[in-house]
């Protein structure tokens, strides 16, 4: 799943956008994790600011041998 969200300069992400779903109820679980998730602000001149990122989710099935 990947995904535009916008991080503040807190770290949280306020907004999201799914660009290339999944579907299958992955989508909804992307989010959630993203949503749970904290990042490092961008910074300029010194200060954090607020930006716009893009985010990919990989979910894949464990390989079991």
């Amino acid at each position: 799943v990947a995904m535009v969200a916008t991080i503040g300069t807190d770290g949280r992400v306020s907004k999201m956008q799914i660009v290339k779903p999944m579907g299958m109820g992955l989508d909804r679980k992307a989010l959630k994790i993203v949503r749970k998730s904290r990042f490092k602000s961008a910074m300029r001149l010194g200060a954090p600011v607020e930006t716009r990122a893009l985010i990919t989710i990989l979910f894949g099935l464990p390989c079991y041998k």
